[in-house]
């Protein structure tokens, strides 16, 4: 059990502050590690309100449910965050200050499962990345925009800031720290930590016939799954186009031999599109503001023509049917 404490000023109205901290869905606008976040409760918000929440991790997108255990406006917010392997239980206070607003915070983290092994590192970076959260908040109030703090430039891209793959660039390659995620990335996978349209890919080296493991995120369409290079022509994309698409893929319930078809650039629109706005972890509706700017550089609702305009940008492979597939030991 982990506690994490701490306080900062804000030089905006009292009144201000609580309801941007209450209404949950504003925190993707200063926190960078939220992708989003939606009320699953009716209006108003108060008591009892419940959140679904999706955040980036050392294990990939995790969704993270929020219900507010006490509403006290606009001195004191409580409530109770779940998600696979921890639980926080805890609440912020804000009280006028000569600056304007003194906001606190006091979380108690529950570390579960597996992850408790990882307890002490999760608290030390727990204890940074909420202090960054609340500097973001700062920043969004006091000056309506969100500056790198000092402490969000100690976190390496990919860490808990927000991968940028927007460059129209045939080839964006992803910073060292993130590349080191992705090859420990399926133990999380295997622990149970991912969503499950999170499936892990496998595929010969082009070079060395050795197999190379990535994940990546499952994106369905009507009765097709699809797989989107956020990277463009990355290893990975190589290496399915030398394998001639002879691949594995393991997702929550199987391994199993696959074929890759690689997507015509004047069809990949709508796939793109389904990805910003591909359900929850949980099947609910969901829109990907994070995203969609950081990842493609557009807006959530771009319509298709635009869409297609960035489409050549990022490679698109369909998942073919399992009887047709080719044996990876065979293409190998």
């Amino acid at each position: 059990m982990t506690r994490i404490r701490g306080c900062l000023d804000i030089a905006r109205p009292i009144d201000e502050v609580f309801d941007t901290i209450a209404d949950q869905r504003n925190e993707p606008r200063y926190n960078p590690s939220m992708v989003d976040s939606i009320l699953l409760t009716d209006e108003p918000i108060g008591v009892g309100s419940r959140f679904e929440a999706t955040v980036r991790t050392r294990g990939g997108i995790t969704p993270v449910t929020i219900e507010y255990a006490a509403f006290e406006r606009p001195h004191r917010l409580a409530s109770r965050s779940a998600m696979t392997g921890a639980v926080a239980e805890g609440q912020v206070c804000c009280e006028r200050s000569l600056a304007g607003t003194r906001l606190s915070w006091d979380w108690t983290v529950t570390v579960t499962g597996p992850l408790r092994l990882a307890a002490p590192l999760i608290a030390l970076i727990g204890r940074r990345r909420e202090r960054a959260v609340w500097l973001g908040l700062k920043a969004l109030l006091e000056d309506h925009q969100r500056p790198l703090t000092r402490h969000r430039r100690r976190l390496p891209e990919g860490f808990f800031n927000p991968v940028e793959y927007a460059a129209r660039t045939r080839y964006r390659r992803p910073p060292g720290f993130y590349r080191w995620l992705q090859s420990i990335a399926p133990l999380f996978r295997r622990l149970g930590v991912t969503p499950g349209y999170v499936v892990e890919l496998e595929v010969a080296g082009r070079r060395t016939g050795i197999p190379r493991t990535t994940l990546l995120v499952q994106v369905q369409v009507r009765s097709e799954r699809y797989l989107v290079s956020l990277a463009g022509d990355s290893e990975w994309v190589r290496n399915v186009r030398a394998a001639d698409g002879a691949v594995r893929l393991t997702d929550t319930h199987r391994r199993y031999a696959a074929h890759l078809v690689e997507v015509p650039v004047t069809e990949r629109a709508e796939i793109i599109h389904a990805y910003i706005h591909r359900p929850s972890p949980r099947g609910r509706a969901m829109v990907r503001t994070g995203e969609a700017r950081h990842y493609f550089g557009i807006d959530p609702d771009t319509p298709l023509p635009q869409i297609a305009a960035i489409a050549d940008h990022y490679p698109v492979f369909r998942i073919g049917p399992r009887h047709t597939v080719k044996r990876v030991d065979e293409a190998t």
